[in-house]
This record gives structure tokens, C-alpha cells and sequence, in this order.
């Protein structure tokens, strides 16, 4: 992409998502949806639940976008972030995520359900070499035994 550019993600640049935090679960805790859907992240009572795709930041982008959705009727509220980080740094969920990563965007938190939000992630400095994107989920006020479909819809990178 050129100076100026932007762009959406693409299906197949989301489901190269791995999972960073392995958490034991009866159901799955990352799923990409075809069509549109996006990325599917559930929390876990045990911590953040994050997700990496790794290089996919292009050199010289500042900022990502992400639209955000609680889609299920009954869902507990959900703290959102998103981060861009150096690939072979890894992310310690207990700590300061912001001081870990190139760019944060804080932990937003959703409680009205299927409504999009828009979250971002901003590097200060450009960097010549791809980013990392990483996505993550946490219980904002614990579980309520509700199925939790905290999705990252979109994901829009920005050169300016």
C-alpha cells in the first residue's frame, strides 16, 4: 500500500491468528468467520484471552482500526484492546500491555451488545520493519455464565 493508503484486512490475512494465550476451554477460544464475520476472541475466567497476527502490520503505517462488537443478547460486559508489538516480543497479560507494545490502545469496555465501536492503536514513530497486530479479550466485571461473542469485525490499517 502506498503513502496515504489504507486498507481492510483481508479473510485470509485473519485466519493466520494464533492464539497466545493458552487457556484450557471446553469451546473454542479464537475462530475466524468467513463472509465478513471477522475475528471471534472468548474471554476466559483465568485472564485475557489474546490472539497474534503476526507481520501484518505493514513498515511505515502509524495507526490500525478495529471495529468491535458484543454480539450476543445475554453477553457479560467485555474490555477490548488491541496492540501492535514486535513479533518476537511476547506479551506478558498480567502487566502494563502499553509498556510491552509499540502501540496500544488501552482497554475499552462494552457492555450494550451489537453495536460496533471503533478501537485503535497508534504508533508514534514509523517503523521499517511489519508489526505484529494483536488482538485482546478480558472479562471487564468477571463471567456470568452468558456465552460471550466479543468479535473484531474489521481491521483497517492506515499509512497517515
Amino acid at each position: 500500500m502506498a503513502a496515504g493508503a489504507s486498507g481492510a484486512l483481508a479473510y485470509d490475512v485473519l485466519r493466520s491468528a494464533r492464539l497466545l494465550t493458552p487457556r484450557t476451554a471446553a469451546l473454542p477460544l479464537l475462530l475466524v468467520a468467513p463472509d465478513g464475520g471477522g475475528v471471534f476472541l472468548r474471554p476466559h475466567a483465568e485472564g485475557a484471552v489474546a490472539a497474534s497476527i503476526d507481520h501484518q502490520f505493514p513498515p511505515f503505517f502509524r495507526r490500525i482500526e478495529a471495529a468491535i462488537e458484543l454480539a450476543h443478547a445475554e453477553a457479560p460486559a467485555i474490555a477490548f484492546g488491541l496492540a501492535l508489538a514486535r513479533p518476537d516480543r511476547p506479551i506478558d497479560w498480567q502487566q502494563d500491555v502499553g509498556a510491552q507494545t509499540i502501540g496500544f490502545s488501552g482497554w475499552m469496555t462494552v457492555r450494550d451488545r451489537f453495536v460496533r465501536h471503533a478501537l485503535a492503536a497508534t504508533v508514534n514513530v514509523r517503523r521499517k520493519m511489519p508489526l505484529s497486530i494483536v488482538l485482546a479479550v478480558r472479562f471487564a466485571e468477571g463471567p456470568n455464565g452468558a456465552p460471550s461473542n466479543a468479535f473484531f469485525r474489521t481491521l483497517t490499517v492506515f499509512s497517515d
